[in-house]
């Protein structure tokens, strides 16, 4: 993989993320619902929600990491910690959870544009980059019934 650096993060932001939304609605409901039960998720507002968590839990320890060298995460229950961001979500219709993904998606671009370039040198900044943008991503990319 190439250097964590702002260039790509924004262009993980505004391109791949930014169009996260309308890739999943391009797919037939069909396949809605089958990326929807491969990915474990009832619903795209509980994925979005699952991402918009995980994106301000990362954004946070970011904050942190620029004032604290000292700083370590506490451990975290990934199945507790998605459990609640899906059980926060709802009682919010899928448009309310999409534009608070797009709000989080704003901060998260606000958040890189603040980063100096010795924050991108900080390994502990960029894992967390990697792992909140690229990785997630990863995770949960949108593609049509690969089954086909």
């Amino acid at each position: 993989m190439p250097a964590i650096d702002r260039q790509m993060m924004m262009d993980y932001l505004t391109k791949k993320w930014r169009n996260y939304v309308a890739a999943y609605r391009s797919l037939s409901v069909g396949d809605q619902e089958k990326f929807l039960q491969r990915q474990g998720y009832r619903r795209l507002a509980d994925l979005l929600a699952h991402v918009i968590a995980w994106w301000e839990s990362g954004m946070r320890a970011i904050e942190i990491y620029r004032v604290d060298p000292a700083y370590e995460p506490p451990p975290v229950n990934v199945d507790a910690f998605n459990a609640a961001a899906v059980a926060d979500a709802q009682d919010k219709s899928e448009e309310q959870v999409v534009r608070l993904f797009e709000e989080t998606q704003k901060n998260f671009i606000e958040l890189i544009n603040s980063l100096s370039e010795d924050n991108f040198r900080d390994p502990r900044i960029t894992r967390q980059l990697e792992m909140e943008l690229v990785g997630h991503l990863a995770e949960h990319v949108i593609e049509k019934d690969p089954e086909r």
